[in-house]
């Protein structure tokens, strides 16, 4: 894991691991193994991500609130277009 930290900070300073536990890489990580010579090659496939998105997203709830209409009737700004969600 190291080397490959080092790997990414200095050819792709932009990218990251996105797994960054072991035991992911030994159980569920998909990999090719190949023989060239009398060299064992084993390519694991490596989740990345960019550093950007790895700050967590806010998530807001939406709540309606009822506003009063000229001719009295209750109205929710927010709704599917459907006259029977405005009352």
């Amino acid at each position: 894991m190291t080397y490959f930290d080092r790997y990414l900070e200095s050819n792709h300073p932009q990218l990251t691991l996105l797994r960054r536990d072991i035991q992911y890489y030994y159980s569920q990580a998909s990999f090719s193994v190949f023989r060239s010579h009398n060299t064992l090659v084993i390519i694991i496939d490596a989740p990345l991500t960019a550093k950007v998105l790895l700050p967590p997203l806010h998530v807001y709830q939406v709540e309606k609130v009822p506003l009063l209409s000229p001719d009295h009737h209750t109205l929710n700004p927010v709704s599917n277009g459907s006259y029977d969600d405005c009352l």
